[in-house]
């Protein structure tokens, strides 16, 4: 008896996981939709001002965390994810695709960080 209880808890733990992992695709692949949603609309607001070489470097885009929401509660219905998993998985694909070339996030600020990193800071 005790063995098949340790088996349901390590089940339990593996399934946990399995869905940690699944959250985390999926909202990396909403903040890849977010920032190809806002390199489109920056490509067409730069080809509305016209190809200066000035007007091309002050144009920039913004990707926001409840942009990665929205598209995670569009196209995966995630309505539980909080904002501190979108503002990690915004600044991991951030950074894979480049995006402090052309765009801006508040992922980075302050504001948006888990009840971990301000206890470690504080204690």
């Amino acid at each position: 008896m005790r063995r098949l209880v340790h088996w349901r808890g390590r089940t339990s733990r593996e399934v946990a996981a399995r869905r940690a992992r699944h959250l985390r695709a999926q909202l990396g692949v909403a903040a890849d939709i977010a920032i190809a949603a806002q390199r489109k609309t920056l490509a067409a607001r730069l080809e509305s001002v016209g190809h200066e070489g000035a007007g091309e470097r002050l144009l920039r885009g913004r990707v926001d965390i409840d942009d990665v929401l929205e598209y995670a509660r569009q196209h995966f219905a995630l309505t539980s994810a909080t904002q501190e998993q979108a503002a990690a998985a915004l600044r991991t694909r951030y950074e894979l695709r480049g995006g402090h070339r052309d765009l801006d996030t508040d992922a980075y600020s302050p504001a948006v960080e888990s009840s971990a990193e301000a206890g470690e800071r504080t204690g």
